[in-house]
């Protein structure tokens, strides 16, 4: 009768807090040194990269809005 081998399931992947420019910055640099020690391939990290980027940028956008929403809610103040 053949062997059985069992195959272990992969664990999740972790959880990432990206809710801040200098959260996003460190997973950038995480995902450079995966993919600079040979860890990740390259177009994944690019892939990352780029995703994190457009997560800056929306992070950006949201705070620029934030900011001219609290100055003009001080302005129209009597």
């Amino acid at each position: 009768m053949p062997e059985l081998t069992t195959i272990e399931a992969a664990p999740p992947p972790r959880r990432i807090n990206l809710t801040t420019a200098r959260h996003l910055a460190r997973e950038w640099r995480a995902v450079y040194r995966e993919a600079r020690c040979g860890r990740l391939p390259l177009a994944d990290a690019s892939r990352l990269a780029y995703l994190l980027q457009v997560g800056c940028r929306m992070y950006e956008v949201q705070t620029l809005e934030d900011r001219v929403a609290a100055l003009e809610a001080q302005a129209s103040e009597p």
